[in-house]
This record gives structure tokens, sequence and C-alpha cells, in this order.
């Protein structure tokens, strides 16, 4: 730290912060990623941080030592995450030799001790059938979030859309990887039924979609809404494609079910990842309007 801080300075005299407090006020402000009026109210009014500060309590009458903003970022300033990174490999090396088994011996080799767990996740191979039903239940889904401060009409039956839409995909699975007799009938029966019902949730999203144009949104809330949509068109024409109309795709074309994030940035469990580069045309040409 002398070197880091006192390198270039000279010995004017000047009362100001001793080491000990810039390093105890450096490791404060980046642990708690404050900025320096918060730093200057808890090293001015913080009693348990100012008697680690070493900072006496004045008697009754006296000032109190008061550390000024400009001490503090002039200061605090010199310590980065990198003097840190030296100081805690000093500090590690010293511990070491204070804890070994004999005193004297050579330190031993590092030894790391990992444990694992397992995480409880909702994960599912992806087809194009429950990958359809991905879409449309999170598009029901965050229509059901955005009508608390918007007015999107005509979904008080959002509970059913998310009900029929799913009966119809465990049906068109069952259906589809099953056996039996006439299956190539009972599957184009199920499977139209299915992207009936997801045409119709589709139009339905779309004009909701139109509806919130006219409202004052967050826009990566409404380009989160777009991407489900598009992906719900997408697989509605796969779907179709493949299964009604025996169409052979490419690879380039398929979807993967990804536990990311959607475009807003946010967490989504469920959330869908196109790898297509028909849907970036698309997506980019929602964003240019």
């Amino acid at each position: 730290m002398e070197a880091k801080i006192l390198g270039d300075k000279k010995a004017t005299g000047r009362t100001g912060m001793d080491l000990w407090q810039i390093l105890v006020l450096g490791v404060v402000r980046l642990g708690l990623d404050a900025d320096y009026d918060r730093l200057e109210h808890i090293a001015n009014y913080d009693t348990l941080l100012r008697q680690m500060l070493g900072v006496a309590q004045t008697p009754w009458g006296q000032g109190a030592k008061v550390f000024n903003h400009q001490t503090l970022r002039d200061n605090v300033a010199l310590v980065d995450e990198a003097l840190l990174q030296e100081i805690n490999a000093l500090v590690a090396a010293a511990g070491r030799s204070v804890f070994a088994k004999k005193a004297g011996a050579p330190a031993e080799p590092l030894a790391i001790k990992v444990d694992s767990y397992v995480l409880e996740t909702d994960v599912h191979f992806p087809t194009d059938l429950n990958l359809l039903w991905d879409a449309g239940r999170k598009c029901v889904d965050l229509i059901e979030k955005y009508r608390a401060d918007h007015e999107l009409p005509g979904w008080r039956k959002a509970q059913d859309w998310r009900r029929r839409l799913k009966a119809l995909e465990r049906m068109s699975s069952q259906a589809a990887f099953g056996g039996g007799a006439d299956k190539a009938v009972r599957v184009h029966g199920v499977v139209s039924d299915y992207l009936a019902v997801a045409r119709e949730l589709s139009a339905k999203v779309g004009a909701s979609l139109l509806g919130l144009c006219e409202q004052p949104i967050v826009g990566s809330q409404w380009e989160a809404l777009a991407y489900f949509h598009i992906m719900l068109d997408k697989h509605i024409d796969l779907v179709d494609r493949r299964l009604l109309q025996g169409s052979a795709l490419r690879r380039a074309r398929r979807c993967i079910r990804s536990s990311s994030r959607t475009p807003n940035g946010s967490p989504r469990a469920s959330s869908v990842r196109a790898w297509s580069s028909g849907i970036g045309c698309w997506w980019a040409a929602i964003n240019t309007g």
C-alpha cells in the first residue's frame, strides 16, 4: 500500500487519512459497491465502522473527526481491486504459515474441496409440439402480467387458453409419438385442432401487441411479447409443415428450448431461442418499425 499510495506523494505535514483507514474504507466501498456520498455517510456516522477505523470517541463538547468528501475521493480511490488481490494473497500466505501442522515446516500444497448438489429444473426434450406450447404459454403469461398496468381487453379467459393449448399439446404428442391403428389419421385430426387453437391465440396476441403500441409501455416488455409471438407463429408453421404436410426441414430451421434469458435480459425459466436466420430478419424489422 505504501508503494501504491505514497509512492509519488510528498511529506507536506498535512493531516489526512492513514493507510489503515484507506484500506478499510476501500474494502467497504468495493464490497458494498457504494458511491462516495454513501461512503462519506458511513465513515462519519456508522459507529461500528468508526471503531474499526480507529477513530476515538470524543468527549462531550469536542468535535469529532470528520472525513470530508474530497478527502475520501482522493485517497480511497487509490485502493482498487488489483491492490486488494495482492493484499489478499499476502494475508492468505501468512495464514498458511500460522496454521501449519508443524512449526517451521514448509507449506503444504494447496488443496481445494468442492461440494456439488443437484438443482431441480423444469427442462424437457425439445420438440416442435412442446416448443409451440412453450411459446403460446409465454405469450399468455406476459399478457396476464401486463394487464395489471395496461388496457388489454379480451383476455378474461386467459387461463382457459392455457388449458386448451396444453391439453391439445399432450394429445398431439401422444398421437405423434405413440402407435396404434390409423395413426396418420389420428395425428392429422388432433394436430389440426392444436394448430387451430394456436392460430386463434396468435391472432389475439397480435391484436394485443398493436393495442400496446398506443399505450405507454416499456420497450423491453413489448419486445419480449413480440419475440414470443414470433416464436408462436414460427412453430405453428413448423408443426404444420412437418406433421400435416410431411415436409423434411433443414436442421438450421429448427429451434431448441433454452433456460437462459428473454430479449429484455430478465431470466426466463422456459424461454425459447431461435437458431434461424429468418427470425433475425423479422426481429430486425419489428425493431426498426
